[in-house]
């Protein structure tokens, strides 16, 4: 029998970004949704369930990666990964691992597997 790939949602407004990112989670062996915004975001989690999310807190000009958090939490989703050039939010809880841009792929391995 196959073995299912854990599914995660990478939701960053950058296009180059967004694609490094998808390119860096599907090398690690997971299966790979793209979002460009908290619209598309919504909509891949209405659709499909996901192991875990990796999304930058601003997306456009606010940081609605936040609003993200509790939305994957509520839909399944046993792991979320913040990234983000700026400081880390307070407390995120335990289910919720925050990276500071640039990281490397290890570094996101590691905050997939806390």
């Amino acid at each position: 029998m196959e073995k299912r790939l854990e599914r995660v949602l990478v939701v960053e407004d950058n296009l180059l970004v967004n694609q490094l990112l998808g390119d860096m989670v599907q090398s690690l062996g997971f299966a790979v949704t793209t979002a460009f915004s908290l619209e598309q975001a919504r909509r891949a989690l209405a659709e499909t369930s996901f192991h875990c999310l990796l999304t930058d807190i601003n997306l456009g000009n606010e940081p609605s990666g936040l609003r993200l958090v509790g939305e994957a939490l509520n839909r399944g989703a046993s792991r979320v990964v913040l990234i983000s050039g700026h400081p880390k939010p307070g407390d995120l809880g335990a289910d919720v691992a925050f990276l500071a841009k640039p990281f490397t792929i290890s570094q996101l391995q590691q905050a997939f597997e806390a």
